[in-house]
């Protein structure tokens, strides 16, 4: 992942070349946000290799504008931007280059399909400036090590030296406004240069974007993360949040403890459809085991709230239909004012905050993409333990 202009795109060709000469993967697709723009890639490839004296000797024929072959059977292709042609033939790498840009094409399915295209002990090498958080790239950057890759990067445009407000003024859009007063022009570099949201920051410095959502912000969220102990404390107020899940979403458990006058989370965790009796186990033992005050539960299945007071666990039901507005309010006061930490290992619980956003109703969170923000919910669920006055932690 890097700044625009730090030759991802070279990187990429190099490297095609590389398993084509000295390893068994020697056929390669290339696909990008557009057929044009794995062209740029595959052009690299091709001067390369025409311009190599002694790996041109291995070409076959003269490389087309789409595709090369070589003696020792390495062979290289552009994927067109069409989703059954990325179906149609099973490459022993793929190379994605502005992999954001290809996962927005088409909903990203053209991605999507060329990544599971790669046959067994194959390889996925995607690259791209770091934005747009809701496709594939992001979030398989954000969990590299769970999903297997490795990462490299984020690499800025000039990793010696602080970017300046001159190359600010040239590539921000100020630059294509020339009647507006210098002094403004310099205001307007100033703060996108300073602006953590800024797109000058994510494609020249090559930071990552901050998130798409629009109930906490993003950089706020940020604000919030941090690096704790996350064995509970005995005499500290602690509540579980709880999140059952309905349909395709998953089962959300948060933990929130009361530390020097701050929330921290201690538990994140979801679970894909689990057993309802187990899982009211898993939270009985954690709920007797680690001293917790109380469980707030979604109210909407009332079974498995008996579930756990059968267990001996206080239980408060959160009804999210009548509630929900007041400990979302909750949880946005202690996100934009610091009094929450999220500790950094917990990947899943930050992405969903800083991702989350309005529905169209604007009164509860969006869940028609591709997460169902599960731990959201949950902690929104241990929130409403501080929510009353009487439990309400002083912020510092």
């Amino acid at each position: 992942m890097g700044a625009k202009e730090t030759g991802k795109s070279l990187i990429l060709s190099v490297l095609a070349i590389w398993y084509m000469l000295f390893t068994n993967l020697k056929t390669i697709g290339i696909i990008a946000g557009s057929e044009d723009q794995a062209k740029v890639t595959y052009a690299h490839l091709r001067r390369l290799l025409l311009t190599g004296s002694h790996v041109s000797q291995l070409l076959v024929e003269e490389p087309t504008a789409i595709t090369c072959r070589l003696t020792n059977g390495g062979e290289v292709w552009v994927y067109a931007a069409s989703f059954y042609r990325a179906h149609g033939r099973h490459p022993h790498i793929i190379v994605g280059d502005e992999a954001v840009l290809a996962s927005k094409a088409q909903d990203g399915e053209v991605l999507k399909g060329a990544l599971a295209s790669v046959t067994t002990g194959g390889r996925r090498i995607m690259a791209s400036a770091p934005y747009y958080w809701d496709t594939v790239f992001m979030p398989t950057w954000e969990k590299a090590s769970e999903l297997g890759y490795r990462r490299y990067g984020p690499w800025r445009k000039h990793p010696w030296q602080e970017l300046s407000l001159n190359h600010a003024l040239l590539k921000t859009p100020v630059n294509r406004r020339p009647w507006i007063p210098v002094d403004i022009q310099v205001k307007e570099a100033t703060r996108m240069i300073n602006n953590p949201l800024s797109n000058y920051r994510v494609f020249w410095i090559g930071e990552p974007e901050a998130g798409v959502g629009d109930i906490f912000p993003p950089e706020k969220v940020e604000a919030c993360v941090d690096n704790y102990l996350l064995d509970t404390i005995i005499g500290c107020r602690k509540a579980l949040g709880v999140d059952t899940g309905f349909g395709s979403s998953m089962f959300g458990i948060v933990g929130l403890e009361e530390r020097d006058q701050k929330l921290y989370v201690t538990v994140a965790e979801d679970y894909e459809r689990p057993s309802f009796n187990d899982m009211a186990q898993a939270i009985a033992n954690l709920y007797h085991n680690e001293h917790y005050d109380a469980v707030l539960v979604d109210a909407s299945n009332p079974a498995f709230i008996e579930e756990l007071k059968a267990r001996h666990v206080y239980v408060e039901p959160v009804v999210f239909s009548r509630e929900l507005s007041s400990i979302l309010s909750a949880t946005t006061f202690h996100i934009e004012r610091g009094g929450i930490r999220v500790h950094e290992d917990f990947t899943d619980l930050i992405w969903q905050l800083k991702n989350a956003k309005w529905d169209k109703s604007g009164r509860k969170v969006d869940k028609t993409g591709a997460s169902s923000y599960d731990l959201v919910d949950a902690l929104i669920c241990a929130i409403k333990y501080w929510v009353e006055g009487r439990k309400e932690p002083v912020i510092a």
